[in-house]
């Protein structure tokens, strides 16, 4: 895709600019070649909800593209960001005349709703410190290096970005992310996470069955 996008106009955005509004008619399809884009929601009582970071060689929005529905969410700039707009038309065109890159598609899109499903029903299911491991393992899993035993994540992230992510207070994530501290389980210095044991926090994440009751939603 890189390929694709890099005969059009580079655009400069500034970190915490808004790149699309939310129900606004996005004009093109957007490519990150440097930085990181935030995709998230706004309650009506003004709560953020933040459902995907785009890092280099992601481009947004596919929905919109590919299916026509109304874009309903915001992308803003997470960092200081260089994105490239192509036409949406052009870029249907590039997909239905390379089966390789239609695959790859294929592919980002079944990830990226598989990482919604499960990012749902942790909100729905999940106490709080739950909602918080899975926030942490999904960014390992995004932005990890691996150093040994160790996983650091290599974007700095604050309690509140957490928070955005995990659907909780800030406060909470204060609370949840020192209980995790002194189980050592991970480190927090300077925005800066460490995951020191992957496989404990895994458990500690885990929903149980007992936890998920189909019937509590009605």
């Amino acid at each position: 895709m890189e390929q694709f996008f890099e005969k059009y106009r580079e655009i400069p955005f500034k970190k915490g600019e808004v790149i699309i509004q939310a129900e606004q008619e996005p004009d093109g399809i957007y490519y990150v070649k440097k930085g990181l884009v935030r995709m998230y929601s706004v309650s009506s009582e003004g709560k953020e909800l933040t459902l995907n970071i785009y890092k280099p060689g992601s481009y947004f929005p596919l929905t919109w593209a590919l299916g026509n529905t109304p874009n309903i969410t915001y992308f803003e700039a997470m960092s200081d960001c260089l994105v490239v707009k192509a036409p949406k038309y052009k870029l249907i065109d590039y997909i239905k005349n390379n089966p390789r890159q239609l695959y790859d598609l294929s592919k980002r899109l079944s990830s990226g709703l598989g990482g919604i499903s499960t990012q749902m029903t942790y909100l729905l299911f999940g106490k709080s410190f739950q909602r918080v491991c899975f926030v942490l393992l999904t960014l390992a899993r995004r932005f990890g290096k691996e150093e040994k035993d160790l996983i650091k994540i290599t974007i700095p992230f604050t309690h509140q970005q957490i928070a955005d992510y995990a659907a909780l207070a800030r406060e909470t994530v204060s609370i949840e992310i020192e209980k995790l501290k002194k189980k050592k389980m991970i480190e927090y210095r300077s925005q800066k996470i460490t995951i020191l044991n992957i496989n404990k926090l895994e458990d500690l994440a885990l929903l149980k069955k007992e936890e998920i009751k189909p019937n509590s939603i009605g």
